[in-house]
């Protein structure tokens, strides 16, 4: 490392600006660079407001407003006016006429430049947390434009625009995208940005991901999975998770490849949840309806396939066991498309087989059956139009409800470990029909169920062949 960094360095420390010990290392710019980024982006932070103080604010605006007289603290509370535009209530358009007229106060003649400063590093904040949102989005961009007239000098004032005022354009966002997509890493580029950590998950950083997600030249699973698998793991990323769902579930779906489908599954269904849970419908709305149906798709076809493997770990008997869930198996799946709401309920010892195949990571939420005798019971539920399916293990028979009359529930709240018996569905009252899956090898049972499933609920599989 060259000395006179060196000694600059040291000065730095000298100065009480923790370093870490790993950036005066030789030959390590690498760690020096990192640390330098990070210092500007925390550097780059809107300064804290007291809540109360906000208030205050918010009043002496609204008082204005009402063309009462109200006098503003120059240098204390016109620098963080531009604060008041990032929170969520809904205004009246005098209000903000009244807001702006007070911030442009900061460029008139005869101001400290620290004033007009600090005022424009609001400005310039507020604009990218609201960032999409066209009337105040406008308007600040009109705000801002006044303030770089009056003193072009301010735009170094703000870190993360220097040599990027590019940003503060319409569709600055798309530059950020470029960003992502030549590092391949959502933080990455923020990074590279020295973006302000309390602008990382705000609107504008969200309007780059989506449009991330959307460029047509951007097709490498790989690399969106990335990018998706990035933003799933980070909590604060959570609402920008539905604009990458879409591309990389209809992505996946063409590849045909069971491994990356198992992988988009798992990591959706921690993110966004069930979209046929009523408590995670709203995660989904930004998804395209066929991208969800999709998803659906792969969610039906992974309990049938989950089921199906514990039982056969379950049911030890005899060889003619494994072919007794041989043909319940073969059946249920030509039925998959017009199954909507699916669910396994496994009693005790089934569900430490399914922990010990980490079956349970891979999106499996299972009810529990409780009870004696029915350790390795397990159940598999399931809705096709009007009417609900119970298959049971063990020779249990198959049972239908009407939809809403079932015994057992499809979802239950987050964090609910209620458990349930067989009983409650043998002892069950309102049953439409059950079948007992006799002949299984002459497609008897199979004949009498399609029968029935297609005279009411209007499903007739594509191939009925039950041997």
């Amino acid at each position: 490392m060259d000395k006179s960094l060196l000694h600059s360095l040291e000065r730095l420390k000298s100065f009480k600006i923790r370093l870490p010990d790993v950036c005066l290392h030789p030959g390590r710019p690498v760690e020096l660079e990192k640390w330098i980024k990070k210092t500007v982006s925390s550097s780059c932070s809107r300064p804290a407001l007291d809540p109360v103080t906000m208030e205050e604010l918010y009043a002496k605006v609204k008082n204005q407003e009402k063309n009462r007289k109200v006098v503003l603290d120059l240098r204390r509370e016109i620098p963080f006016l531009p604060v008041l535009l990032t929170r969520d209530r809904k205004e009246k358009p005098r209000f903000y006429e009244v807001l702006l007229q007070d911030i442009l106060q900061a460029i008139g003649n005869g101001v400290r430049r620290s004033v007009r400063r600090n005022t424009f590093r609001n400005l310039v904040f507020a604009y990218f947390t609201v960032y999409g949102q066209p009337y105040k989005g406008e308007r600040l961009q009109k705000c801002i434009s006044l303030f770089l007239q009056k003193d072009p000098e301010l735009l170094k004032s703000v870190l993360y625009l220097r040599n990027r005022k590019q940003l503060l354009k319409p569709n600055g966002h798309k530059l950020l995208t470029r960003e992502i997509q030549n590092r391949r890493s959502f933080h990455k580029a923020l990074e590279e940005f020295c973006w302000p950590v309390n602008l990382w998950y705000g609107a504008f950083a969200q309007w780059a991901v989506k449009d991330f997600f959307q460029l047509e030249e951007e097709d490498d699973w790989d690399d969106l999975f990335g990018v998706l698998k990035e933003i799933c793991e980070d909590k604060a990323c959570e609402n920008m998770v539905p604009f990458a769902a879409e591309k990389i579930i209809y992505l996946t779906d063409r590849s045909s490849d069971g491994n990356r489908e198992k992988e988009v599954r798992i990591l959706l269904l921690q993110a966004l949840g069930d979209p046929r849970d009523p408590g995670s419908r709203l995660n989904w709305v930004d998804v395209d309806e066929k991208a969800q149906e999709i998803f659906l798709a792969w969610l039906k076809k992974n309990d049938l396939n989950l089921f199906f493997t514990i039982i056969s770990k379950t049911v030890r008997q005899v060889a003619t066991s494994e072919n007794m869930w041989k043909y319940r198996k073969s059946f249920w799946e030509k039925y998959l498309d017009a199954m909507y709401y699916t669910r396994v309920f496994l009693g005790p010892e089934a569900e430490q087989i399914a922990r010990q195949m980490d079956l349970a990571k891979q999106g499996m939420g299972f009810g529990r059956l409780n009870g004696s005798g029915d350790s390795l019971r397990s159940l598999l539920m399931f809705s096709i139009g009007d009417y609900v399916f119970i298959e049971a293990s063990h020779n249990g028979k198959l049972r239908v409800w009407k939809r809403g009359k079932e015994p057992l529930p499809f979802y239950q709240a987050k964090y609910t470990y209620k458990g349930f018996s067989y009983t409650d569905v043998t002892q069950a009252s309102n049953i439409e029909e059950e079948f007992v899956h006799s002949s299984s090898e002459t497609g008897s049972w199979q004949r009498k169920v399609n029968d029935w499933v297609r005279r009411h609920c209007g499903v007739r599989p594509k191939e009925s062949r039950w041997r």
